[in-house]
């Protein structure tokens, strides 16, 4: 889940990535090039929207959490000092939930249980849209579960149906149980509407330094053209479409597609 090196003080991770880059173009690229340093954050907790956490255990005593290197066991995460407000609340509400209701977790070997998943993506302004992954097509207990997270700044609760034998968390088969189908979020001075499926940058903080770095680096004239590859709900592609000519945005996943057209619309983005 991102957090392998937390027994690392943080300018040190600053320093391995910073050498993982050097080594990446020294040893695939055969180039000599110095890296700039790594603009880090001032406080680097409480910083990831989005979290997505397997279930395991059993209906008596069910867990949430992250999987331990090279294997799908659960290892449980009560609270992660990365996730960003209101998620760590939300994940004890919904585990909480499970234990009181007795709600069977996944389990893979034999193909039963019904909850797989929790993914939960949140905002700056304290709001988050809960997505449970289920194998199955109905969750019990609906009325009871949204008690417990609408209070905790859950706006929205979808299902996600995926009753396949795989390792991919979410098939493209959403169903809004009850408020918005989107999260909204600022990012760069532009709004965005996000769904469950869309990709968008899990650091906000750091993704507008990153983005702007981006820009600068990229030095466009007015006369540009910008493809961007893997485009998401089209965070990069509306930045950028602000200081070129025009941008084209590539995406796999309709969803985000969607998102990338809407958001273009609601930011008045033309190009």
């Amino acid at each position: 889940g991102g957090c392998t090196c937390r027994h690392l003080r943080y300018a040190a991770t600053l320093t391995a990535k910073r050498q993982r880059v050097s080594d990446a173009f020294q040893r695939i690229g055969k180039m000599e090039i110095a890296v700039p340093p790594v603009l880090g954050m001032s406080s680097p907790e409480a910083c990831r929207n989005k979290a997505s956490l397997p279930a395991g255990g059993t209906a008596d005593h069910p867990v949430l959490g992250f999987y331990a290197p090279r294997s799908h066991r659960v290892i449980p995460a009560d609270f992660c000092p990365n996730a960003m407000p209101p998620i760590p609340s939300l994940t004890q509400a919904f585990l909480s939930w499970m234990k009181d209701f007795h709600i069977p977790p996944y389990n893979e070997v034999s193909h039963t249980g019904l909850i797989r998943h929790l993914v939960i993506r949140a905002n700056r302004e304290g709001s988050a849209i809960v997505t449970v992954v289920i194998n199955g097509d109905r969750l019990p207990h609906v009325k009871e579960l949204r008690f417990r997270l609408e209070p905790l700044g859950a706006v929205g609760l979808s299902l996600n149906i995926n009753t396949a034998s795989t390792n991919l968390i979410l098939s493209q088969c959403f169903r809004s149980v009850y408020g918005p189908e989107s999260l909204s979020a600022m990012l760069c001075g532009l709004a965005f509407n996000l769904s469950p499926g869309a990709f968008f940058q899990v650091n906000p903080f750091q993704t507008e330094i990153l983005y702007r770095k981006a820009l600068e680096f990229a030095a466009l004239t007015p006369d540009d053209t910008v493809c961007d590859v893997y485009c998401g709900a089209g965070t990069i592609s509306l930045m950028m479409a602000r200081s070129c000519r025009q941008v084209i945005g590539i995406e796999l996943i309709p969803a985000a597609v969607e998102n990338a057209r809407m958001n273009a619309l609601r930011n008045h983005i033309e190009n």
